[in-house]
């Protein structure tokens, strides 16, 4: 399926425990991200590719950062984020966004849903959200990439965001987890009681990603009006990917971290993805920086 792609990096980090992901837009298009030769090449793969550039952190985020206001300093970010993918959607572009903490995904999260609602006059969007982690911790302790989910949801921080068009942007009932493995043990009571969809990794095992990836698609290819994809690299296994603020052992391979992604993005309902918490600093064998830039290209149309 051909798309016109649009590149958005997301240098922000200050959402979570380790600060280096903010680096890594920058650090993948030195080290192995050419867009120019993806953009010269784009007649093979079907696929037009653009790069936007990024949405800088800029001086009022930062000094909201140094005088200890992390949460009023994600607010503002992913308020610009944003705008910059809601643009791009009125573009006619599928927006592709290289973080950055997963506290990005507020900003791209409700993009996707804004434009469904000025579009279709309603907002159903499906999420799936890969990630060792739910990111759906509801209370006021702990970093805020943990909640990112909790806040798209407006389970925390109402008065925070209550005024924005950040909050209460999906339904329980549209998200698909993938690759969970540590849970908080709220986490786990609202999964319960909201009846979320996980599939953990003992479900992969049993199951075969192929068919998890393909049930979750053609259930949201059904009850909702589009699909965004957020990737953690946390997701697949820090035993062997340690290139990242929390790495966990015993997650997916990288043959089924493409696959999930190979899958997802010919969706025709597909809307774009976000890919977080790479951190160069951490990726000390460059494992995981190679492993970023096949799912980019995956992504983007580049089938294998």
């Amino acid at each position: 399926m051909k798309r016109a792609y649009e590149i958005i990096g997301a240098p922000f980090g200050f959402a979570a425990n380790k600060s280096g992901s903010r680096t890594a837009p920058d650090y993948l298009r030195e080290n192995g991200l050419n867009i120019k030769i993806r953009q010269r090449t784009n007649e093979f793969w079907g696929s037009d590719i653009e790069d936007f550039g990024n949405v800088e952190v800029d001086s009022q985020i930062n000094e909201l950062y140094k005088s200890e206001k992390t949460l009023e300093a994600v607010k503002l970010y992913c308020e610009k984020l944003n705008d910059c993918v809601y643009n791009s959607y009125v573009r006619g572009k599928t927006p592709i966004i290289i973080g950055g903490d997963h506290s990005i995904s507020v900003g791209t999260v409700s993009a996707a849903s804004r434009y469904l609602k000025e579009t279709n006059s309603k907002s159903n969007l499906g999420l799936i959200w890969v990630d060792a982690h739910a990111d759906l911790n509801n209370l006021e302790n702990g970093n805020i990439h943990g909640k990112s989910v909790a806040i798209s949801l407006g389970y925390v921080y109402q008065d925070m965001f209550k005024l924005s068009n950040l909050t209460d942007v999906i339904d329980t009932k549209n998200i698909m987890y993938i690759g969970i493995r540590d849970l908080m043990p709220n986490e786990y009571v609202t999964i319960q009681n909201k009846n979320i969809s996980l599939y953990g990794m003992d479900k992969i095992d049993k199951s075969g990603i192929r068919e998890v990836i393909k049930e979750i698609v053609s259930k949201l290819e059904e009850t909702t009006d589009g699909i965004f994809l957020s990737f953690d690299i946390d997701a697949c296994d820090g035993g062997v990917y340690r290139g990242c603020a929390t790495p966990e052992v015993g997650g997916l391979t990288a043959r089924e971290a493409i696959q999930i992604i190979d899958y997802v993005s010919q969706s025709k309902k597909f809307m774009g993805a976000d890919i977080v918490e790479y951190s160069p600093e951490d990726d000390t064998n460059g494992n995981t920086n190679q492993l970023v830039i096949k799912l980019i290209d995956t992504l983007v149309g580049y089938r294998m």
